[in-house]
């Protein structure tokens, strides 16, 4: 039978606050205090740049903190930093920085049993407020579940001097929230998962915090903004589903085939944008809006922009139920011979019909 989630069983794995506005990063502690949160020896977590950014004048607002450069995100680094808190007996972890900062923070400070503080200076994926954890392990990227972080410190500031390829894969991997939700609901209906309606509207209210936006611009600060809560928002939806359901399904695992089978050709977030469009018309959604959409900001919307030829497309197509096999989505539902796939290509725009 289909099984929706018990109402006195939801997972409710929300931050406890938020906090997206100009000029943050250099009063953490204020923010923190504004919260009555009071932690004695935080441990900063940063990049090479992030630290020049903003790590090092944050920390200097806590005599006790302490720090540690990140370089990668493996478990030797997770392990690295698990000790150090041990060590240290720190009582929060305050990550600044990209993707790698922060899915370091986040599965550390929940081995640790203590909470994280997101602060993103690159909104590249919806990692900044999920509780999962991208952690590289057998020279292939693992989704690991970690914890929702405690709270999120986005500056808008900060944000404008990301690079603007980085900006257009935040918004390719929070599309795929379309795709994702009806690959969700599918399987619903197929009797293979459970459903959660709220975190699936959550997941969709996202996604419309910038479809839906007025002339949509990265040099705009109030796009930004809703970019960076669209993707906050979709964050939660995890959190609350207590999977990655409502943000990942087909799309997804086209691109973590990409990855298994060619190394990731491009940003993760730049594959997603291009397998989104797949996965939209394979789905049989109407693609103009989304289409004008990545017209007017110049998403990725083509295999040739990663360098990706039909053949390899195909095959990773068709590897790609393999990358999360207890997953149910339209792969699945239909088991796409090659022809059919060409043909989807071509229809969603990402393949022109021609091998030159």
């Amino acid at each position: 039978m289909e099984v929706l989630v018990p109402v006195l069983l939801r997972n409710l794995d929300i931050p406890v606050f938020i906090e997206i506005d100009h000029n943050l990063i250099g009063r953490i502690d204020e923010i923190l205090l504004n919260y009555h949160l009071k932690f004695s020896k935080p441990i900063f977590l940063y990049g090479r740049t992030t630290f020049q950014i903003g790590a090092q004048e944050a920390m200097g607002h806590f005599p006790k903190s302490d720090g540690i450069l990140i370089e990668k995100s493996d478990e030797d680094e997770v392990l690295k930093v698990s000790r150090k808190i041990a060590e240290g007996m720190h009582d929060v972890v305050i990550g600044i920085g990209g993707g790698r900062v922060l899915d370091v923070g986040k599965l550390a400070s929940a081995r640790s049993n203590i909470g994280f503080i997101s602060v993103p200076t690159i909104p590249s994926n919806d990692g900044i407020a999920s509780p999962v954890a991208v952690i590289k392990g057998g020279g292939e990227n693992h989704s690991i579940r970690a914890r929702i972080p405690m709270g999120i410190i986005v500056d808008i500031e900060v944000l404008k001097d990301a690079p603007l390829r980085h900006l257009k894969a935040g918004a390719g991997d929070l599309i795929a929230n379309l795709s994702a939700v009806h690959d969700w609901r599918l399987a619903f209906e197929e009797d293979k998962d459970y459903y959660d309606p709220f975190a699936a509207m959550l997941s969709r209210l996202a996604v419309e915090t910038v479809l839906n936006f007025n002339d949509p611009d990265f040099g705009n600060p109030e796009f930004l903004r809703n970019l960076v809560m669209g993707l906050v928002l979709s964050g939660i939806a995890m959190g609350i589903a207590g999977s990655s359901r409502p943000a990942s399904g087909s799309e997804h695992e086209i691109s973590h085939a990409l990855d298994h089978l060619f190394g990731g050709p491009g940003l993760h977030g730049e594959q997603v944008a291009i397998t989104t469009l797949f996965s939209l018309q394979l789905q049989n959604q109407h693609l103009g809006e989304v289409q004008e959409f990545y017209k007017r900001l110049s998403l990725p919307d083509s295999i040739d922009e990663v360098n990706l030829s039909i053949e390899d497309f195909v095959a990773a197509v068709q590897y790609a139920p393999k990358t999360r096999p207890d997953r149910y989505t339209i792969l699945e539902h239909l088991n796409l011979n090659q022809e059919r796939v060409k043909d989807v290509a071509v229809k969603s725009g990402i393949w022109s019909g021609s091998h030159q």
